[in-house]
């Protein structure tokens, strides 16, 4: 491994390559039908994830106090502090999952 790195299924990961924005698309509506998290609003052939909705689901949530901002004023989004938000409320554990770099 050291040489050749770690071994792929390379025909799975030209096939999920390929069609990475549709598998994402669905995810991101299937998510967002299970949780009703509103926070992606659909935007041509996808979704687009929306500041304003989701300062709106953390006021929804009882969570607007204890969110971290930006310099900017927006909800801090950064994977770390998400990931340690979703460890103590759970709920926030599938919306962390579309937040992931979402390029393959």
């Amino acid at each position: 491994m050291e040489w050749n790195g770690i071994p792929i299924a390379l025909r799975l990961f030209r096939n999920l390559r390929e069609h990475w924005v549709k598998f994402r698309t669905e995810l991101v509506a299937q998510v967002e039908t299970e949780h009703r998290f509103d926070v992606y609003v659909p935007a041509k052939s996808s979704y687009s994830f929306n500041y304003n909705a989701f300062d709106a689901f953390l006021v929804k949530e009882a969570l607007d106090d204890i969110g971290k901002r930006t310099s900017c004023g927006r909800s801090c989004l950064k994977d770390d502090y998400v990931k340690e938000m979703a460890l103590m409320f759970p709920r926030l554990g599938p919306l962390r999952a579309l937040q992931k770099p979402s390029r393959i």
